[in-house]
């Protein structure tokens, strides 16, 4: 069953969320061999072809357990402020597994930054 969590973000940042998976005993995930999705839309009814991607990364060696979402400032800027939805799954070979969903909050900014 995946996680819920509420995220936020302000247009135009550069912003990485980093997330630690934990296993059935609460141990960090061994993550090798995995690759990570995860998307975000106005609602859930939303096309897939409005919907954003976070880039997903998952760090190795001692941050082995760790997805890294990614949203580059310049894609944000260009984001209608507000609510959204999002989801992140896992997947290797033909196994996909939910890990986190929840709400995102994409902030106005009042300074545009050059």
């Amino acid at each position: 069953m995946p996680v819920y969590a509420d995220l936020d973000l302000h247009q135009g940042d550069d912003t990485t969320f980093r997330l630690e998976v934990l296993d059935s005993n609460n141990a960090r995930k061994d993550l090798t061999g995995f690759s990570g999705a995860a998307k975000f839309k106005k609602t859930y009814g939303t096309s897939d072809s409005d919907a954003y991607s976070f880039n997903v990364t998952l760090p190795t060696g001692i941050f082995n357990g760790f997805i890294d979402l990614t949203l580059d400032g310049t894609v944000s800027d260009d984001i209608r402020a507000g609510r959204y939805v999002y989801d992140v799954f896992l997947l290797r070979d033909s196994f996909s597994e939910k890990i986190l969903e929840g709400k995102l909050e994409i902030h106005p900014s009042v300074t545009p930054i050059a």
